[in-house]
């Protein structure tokens, strides 16, 4: 087990900017939590990003809590398969 106060990750970014044209097709996003165990069994939700349209690099600040265990659980408004890269752990 660690001490965390938060997680810095990264989502697919979702738009090319290197079309000129990117602003008028619609970018996905995702709506997912970020969750803590000791156990495994026992989740706590430490940061709620379901509401707006996250993608890219993100940091979740929040009360220190003891954990073993790190998962996100969300999805993708395209459909694709739920993914986080470059996690690491603030302490």
């Amino acid at each position: 087990p660690v001490r965390l106060a938060g997680v810095r990750y990264e989502l697919p970014e979702f738009i090319d900017y290197k079309n000129p044209l990117w602003h008028l097709k619609a970018a996905p996003y995702a709506h997912y939590v970020v969750q803590v165990s000791e156990d495994g069994e026992r989740w706590t939700t430490v940061a709620d990003r379901r509401h707006g349209a996250w993608r890219g690099m993100n940091t979740d600040f929040f009360a220190p809590v003891t954990a073993r265990f790190l998962r996100f659980d969300g999805t993708f408004s395209d459909g694709k398969a739920f993914r986080v890269g470059n996690v690491a752990v603030l302490q």
